[in-house]
């Protein structure tokens, strides 16, 4: 049960005192998300999120949050699509490079991994690869890894990193110089 103690000032409330599990929160009108008339669940749910550190603000959090899928997104796409050409070159999935892991060979024993490497190396720019070297070991990590799977937007790691990217933002607002 939470114990809510307004906090006033010449006749108006300007915050609340909230404690919730042995922990006391201040909960000002601005954390409110309609602050002209706040219901006693409003003030404790602000109160819960601010002892969870999730922000308040669910505009901002909602923002942060899609901003950050779409980079993961982004991201996800060219690796899946830079995995993709090097597996049509050398004609080889995770399956096939785990059978040939599995009968104690490695890359240097496929023909023509060699040629499907160097062509990865011309086609591929984003790999920042020479041509003239061997690129095997890098191209059999690539070939080898299993399909990652697309990130979505209700994924707790984008979610924590869009909570922790806003308290960061709001920290750094707060430093007085």
């Amino acid at each position: 049960m939470a114990d809510i103690q307004p906090i006033t000032t010449r006749g108006k409330i300007i915050a609340w005192n909230v404690s919730i599990g042995g922990h006391n929160v201040r909960v000002d009108l601005a954390d409110l998300p309609a602050p002209s008339f706040p219901t006693a669940h409003q003030i404790t749910h602000t109160a819960k999120s601010k002892i969870a550190g999730i922000p308040a603000d669910r505009v901002a959090l909602a923002d942060a949050i899609e901003s950050i899928h779409a980079m993961e997104l982004a991201n996800w796409e060219q690796s899946e699509s830079i995995r993709k050409r090097c597996v049509e070159l050398s004609h080889i999935d995770y399956r096939k490079a785990e059978k040939v892991e599995n009968t104690y060979f490695d890359y240097s024993t496929v023909i023509g991994f060699d040629q499907a490497c160097r062509s990865a190396a011309y086609e591929i720019p984003e790999l920042g690869w020479d041509p003239y070297q061997d690129n095997g070991a890098a191209m059999w990590e690539i070939v080898s890894r299993r399909p990652a799977k697309r990130p979505r937007i209700t994924d707790k790691s984008i979610v924590d990193s869009a909570i922790t990217a806003l308290q960061s933002r709001s920290t750094a607002e707060t430093v007085p110089f």
